[in-house]
Parts: C-alpha cells; sequence; structure tokens
C-alpha cells in the first residue's frame, strides 16, 4: 500500500468516526428532549432535533471535544411551536434551555 493509499484511508476512517460520534451524541440529546417535554408536560415534536452549532471545547481536565448544540421544537396548550436547546460536550449533557428556564449541568 503507497502513502497515497493509507492518507485516503486515515480521511476516511476519521469521518466515518466523526460522523458515528455525532449520531451517539445526537441520540443522547434527543432522548434527554423527550424526557424534558414529558416531565414539564410538553410535547415533543415530530423528532426536531437538529445540530445547531458544533464547535471544538476543552474539558476540565484539557482533554479537547466538541460542544454540540442541539435544537428540538415542542408544544404547550397554546398548540404553537417552541424552540429547546441541549447542550453537550462530548456525549455529556453541559446545558438545558426550555420556555425560558436554564438548568446547568455540573
Amino acid at each position: 500500500m503507497d502513502f497515497g493509499s493509507i492518507v485516503a484511508l486515515a480521511v476516511v476512517g476519521s469521518g466515518v468516526w466523526l460522523w458515528l460520534v455525532n449520531m451517539r451524541a445526537r441520540e443522547i440529546a434527543s432522548g434527554i428532549a423527550v424526557e424534558t417535554c414529558r416531565q414539564n408536560r410538553a410535547q415533543f415534536l415530530d423528532a426536531t432535533v437538529a445540530l445547531d452549532k458544533m464547535r471544538p471545547a476543552r474539558t476540565s481536565n484539557g482533554n479537547l471535544k466538541f460542544r454540540r448544540t442541539y435544537r428540538f421544537e415542542y408544544s404547550v396548550q397554546d398548540g404553537e411551536r417552541h424552540p429547546g436547546y441541549v447542550t453537550m460536550l462530548g456525549t455529556t449533557l453541559e446545558l438545558l434551555e426550555m420556555g425560558g428556564q436554564r438548568w446547568i449541568m455540573n
């Protein structure tokens, strides 16, 4: 195998790894959004979790991970759509925003 093939394989492998990690983080964020809506007697709307922002950040012990903010929509008795946000550092919940309330996780 020549050097170009090794580099191409490494790039493709890194892309697949990043995609899998992003899908896992989205899955966790979606579960958090659904559970938060249930606890607040709101209706989580049709799988609306979408990546809003993604940027590199450091954890408290200095490790480099991605900080991702996911947006979701929910409805309460008024029937209108309202935005909510789940911010994660890696696969750990960092911040949850819904209905003007913010929950900061430590």
